[in-house]
């Protein structure tokens, strides 16, 4: 007996989240996007978290990160440690998603096939995720 048994039953899996029959929509170094024609549903499997959403919510999370400011949320937390700088709140008004410059980039690169020129953005040298050795 595995010591999570008694949790099933609080926190089962819905038969949703049980496609049977997934269509691959993208796929990168972080994540897929998925669509589960049974259910209607989107499924967006990024890192650590696996995201089920119906057409409404999926429009949305497409709209809301197309709109997300990246240099504004870089500059904002400019001055901390913080390694994850770009937020995309939830309904659950608890949780919070954060995304550093590269993941945010993949995330939106699931949500659409081609980048504009406009949504390039150039990286200082602070920004880059890499240890430097100058001579």
């Amino acid at each position: 007996m595995f010591i999570f048994d008694k949790y099933i039953n609080k926190y089962s899996i819905s038969s949703k989240s049980m496609c049977e029959k997934l269509i691959k929509i993208k796929q990168n170094e972080c994540g897929e996007l998925h669509y589960c024609p049974a259910h209607q549903l989107y499924h967006l499997m990024f890192n650590n978290f696996h995201l089920m959403l119906d057409e409404e919510q999926y429009e949305s999370l497409k709209t809301h990160v197309s709109e997300i400011d990246i240099e504004f949320w870089l500059d904002k937390f400019s001055d901390t440690l913080v390694k994850r700088k770009i937020p995309i709140p939830t309904h659950q008004e608890n949780l919070i998603l954060v995304f550093d410059i590269h993941e945010f980039i993949q995330l939106k690169s699931l949500f659409f096939n081609h980048q504009n020129h406009e949504d390039l953005l150039y990286l200082s040298i602070d920004q880059i995720e890499y240890q430097n050795i100058f001579n």
